[in-house]
């Protein structure tokens, strides 16, 4: 596998190979993410100080969190 540092979020399906959507809403690298129970919901930790949380089908931003004093990079145990 690789790993590009980016403000972006890719996803592929695993059955094609081929990339599904991108997630644009970081504005520093993404460092951390995590699958929700549902299969539905990514929360993404970011540089940027925020935690957010996508709708993996439609690749839209549902909730967004601020952390404020400092960067946010796990999001899992």
């Amino acid at each position: 596998g690789c790993f590009v540092a980016a403000p972006w979020i890719s996803l592929w399906s695993p059955e094609s190979n081929k990339k599904l959507r991108l997630l644009h809403g970081h504005t520093a690298t993404v460092w951390g993410l995590a699958i929700l129970r549902d299969n539905r919901t990514l929360i993404s930790a970011s540089g940027d100080r925020t935690l957010r949380l996508w709708d993996i089908t439609t690749g839209t931003e549902r909730f967004r969190i601020d952390a404020r004093r400092e960067a946010v990079g796990r999001c899992g145990p």
